[in-house]
């Protein structure tokens, strides 16, 4: 008898893990979505579209997907979209570059990680940060 009741209990103990970790992993990922764009977002039309092509290229080349999502590619848990109504191009640089002046916005893993993007040649960044501030 007390052998059944222990498999009783540690078949309930994970069936209570299981659905824990479901839980878990859904609160985790909501809102996340998976879809690839067929097309590159819209831009400002005042933007110089030069400028806008380097900057996405600059995107890619540095990798910038492994921690931000652009129309639905790349990590979805820090999307881009739209940040270009939301901040200036200067804020935009600050952020980019972890700038001092936001410093306490970032996590310090986040903002060693920026840091790399203030070895960008000055023509690269002022790129990305055009292509950035044309997600509107």
């Amino acid at each position: 008898m007390r052998e059944a009741l222990a498999r009783l209990l540690a078949l309930a103990t994970g069936l209570v893990v299981l659905v824990a970790a479901v839980a878990f992993a859904g609160f985790q990922n909501a809102g996340t979505t998976t879809a690839v764009a067929a097309e590159p977002p819209p831009v400002a039309a005042e933007a110089d579209p030069a400028r806008i092509e380097r900057g996405r290229a600059v995107y890619a080349d540095a990798g910038c997907a492994g921690c931000h999502a652009i129309a639905g590619e790349g990590n979805p848990r820090n999307p881009l979209d739209g940040v270009g109504g939301r901040m200036t191009p200067e804020e935009i640089r600050q952020y980019t570059i972890a700038d001092p002046a936001i410093a306490d916005d970032l996590a310090p893993r986040v903002a060693a990680a920026k840091k790399e993007f203030q070895k960008l040649p000055a023509d690269d960044l002022d790129a990305l940060v055009a292509y950035l501030s044309s997600l509107e």
